[in-house]
């Protein structure tokens, strides 16, 4: 028999805090060491795991909104920049039988309205294309351009007549061209709708492809076609031809600024809007959309947003024992209510943090249960 009595088994020291110190102290605040506890907690798993999914809901609504909104704000951006590419930002339109010819003093103090890149005169008509391949012929629109005037133009180089001068060039529309499935170099056939004496008159014409121009915007590539602005005059019949000036801007957004100005300078020759009074129908059908599809989702968030809150009440409610015995233990009642909060994943205030260093600071000096255990034994 041995004269030693055999040494007692230890004593199974509790499962450490999250964050525990090697005193036994947790790390963290007092509050979201209970409200860790809580979550921890056998209890209610099926609570717990309703609360987690409509915590998820809502951020999964919120990332939907926000996508949402992100989308709608680029769709609008590009279809602005888009429709700036093909019509310019400042339109003036010539009245009272008036072309778009100006005097060089008039364009000097245009050119130097700041903001304003470029000046060109354009004129516009109608007619038909038709091709090898396509005989039947498409209907065009003509827009006559000078060389590197205005937003939407045509080089020199792309200009130029045939070799003979006789056959001018034409630059088409990607679309416009893969529909006459024509090629650059090929002889086109042009049918123009123009006036002479105040009758309708159709003008044919000749045209070799040149080149083709992409805006983005399908209503420019699938009907219009580039010309030398002379050519277009001729064929509408002078003046019959819609002629106006177009002004190319640094920045869009100046434009309502910039209208102004030319206004200011061309009236009252000169009737002057801007992009978005052009566009003013299509915008506003644009903001109502993002309007209706912010609400529709805000619903969304705030139905969620009421299922978590009701979650939440019912977790704190069933914890409400658990804070009643530590509340009963000596817990302050601070600590215990800053508790519920820190479960839902709030902050806890900076109060409730110096009252968690002031617990610490008086447990400071309890040792630890499994150390007490193994000085009894």
């Amino acid at each position: 028999m041995s004269p030693h009595p055999p040494a007692p088994s230890p004593v199974p020291s509790r499962p450490p805090f999250p964050g525990e110190g090697e005193k036994g102290i947790p790390a963290g605040p007092l509050p979201w060491v209970i409200a860790w506890r809580f979550l921890r907690g056998r209890h209610s798993r099926l609570l717990d795991g309703t609360a987690r999914a409509a915590l998820l809901s809502t951020a999964l609504g919120v990332m939907a909104m926000i996508i949402a909104m992100a989308l709608m704000t680029g769709y609008r951006q590009d279809l602005q920049s888009k429709l700036v590419r093909g019509n310019a930002a400042v339109i003036a339109y010539p009245v009272g039988g008036e072309t778009g010819a100006l005097s060089p003093e008039r364009r000097q103090k245009l050119l130097a309205i700041p903001g304003v890149r470029r000046l060109g005169r354009v004129a516009y008509g109608q007619g038909s294309l038709s091709s090898a391949k396509v005989p039947q012929g498409l209907e065009v629109v003509l827009r006559g351009v000078d060389p590197g005037g205005g937003q939407l133009t045509a080089t020199a180089e792309q200009l130029r007549p045939s070799a003979d001068g006789m056959i001018p060039s034409a630059v088409l529309g990607k679309d416009l061209a893969d529909r006459l499935s024509a090629k650059p170099g090929e002889i086109l056939r042009l049918v123009a709708l123009g006036f002479e004496e105040g009758r309708p008159r159709f003008r044919y014409q000749s045209v070799r492809v040149s080149g083709t121009f992409a805006t983005g915007f399908a209503e420019f590539d699938r009907s219009w076609v580039l010309l030398d602005r002379p050519l277009v005059e001729r064929l509408m019949g002078g003046q019959t031809a819609v002629d106006l000036l177009e002004f190319t801007v640094a920045d869009p957004e100046e434009a309502p600024r910039i209208a102004d100005a030319v206004s200011s300078i061309l009236q009252p020759d000169f009737v002057v809007t801007d992009w978005r009074q052009l566009n003013r129908e299509l915008f506003t059908a644009l903001k109502l959309q993002q309007i209706a599809l912010f609400v529709v989702l805000g619903l969304i968030v705030l139905v969620s947003t009421f299922n978590v809150a009701s979650t939440l009440v019912v977790l704190v409610r069933e914890r409400m024992r658990d804070i009643g015995l530590l509340g009963a233990l000596g817990l302050q009642r601070c600590w215990a209510c800053s508790s519920a909060p820190a479960s839902a994943g709030c902050s806890p205030p900076s109060s409730w943090c110096a009252s968690t260093r002031k617990w610490r600071r008086s447990t400071s000096s309890i040792p630890s249960p499994s150390a007490s255990c193994r000085g009894t034994s």
